[in-house]
């Protein structure tokens, strides 16, 4: 089996595998916590796939012959520190550039107090229902 042929099974697995396994998580969540009752069966279905994504991964890296990182083939990058100044940069910058921008023209304000008891509860959130 040629290698476009393994990535397209492995995207049909994935989208199949999160279609069987969303129903169930929608179904059960809610009986562990009566905070995952109000969200939608989308999120769970997103996270379905995020799932199945990762459990179908290393099967599909085993079918690609690739079992160590050294199969990949490639060069050490002699410029590594160049390229993660740059990369910090460009995605830093337009977002500050953004940020002053829409502070400054009172588009969003800032909050006197951050709320930080609820801090746990949106990472929690952020790590269980994308």
């Amino acid at each position: 089996m040629k290698d476009a042929a393994k990535l397209f099974a492995y995207f049909f697995a994935v989208v199949i595998g999160g279609a069987l396994l969303a129903p169930p998580l929608f179904w059960t969540a809610p009986h562990f916590s009566a905070f995952f009752a109000k969200f939608d069966f989308e999120s769970f279905f997103h996270r379905a796939l995020l799932i199945c994504a990762l459990a179908f991964l290393w099967p599909l890296l085993r079918s690609l012959r690739l079992r160590s990182f050294r199969d990949l083939q490639l060069d050490e990058n002699r410029h590594a520190l160049r390229d993660v100044v740059a990369g910090i940069l460009l995605a830093t910058v337009p977002l500050f550039v953004a940020t002053i921008a829409l502070i400054g023209t009172r588009i969003f304000l800032l909050k006197n107090a951050v709320p930080w008891n609820a801090l746990g509860a949106v990472l929690a959130a952020a790590i269980v229902v994308p």
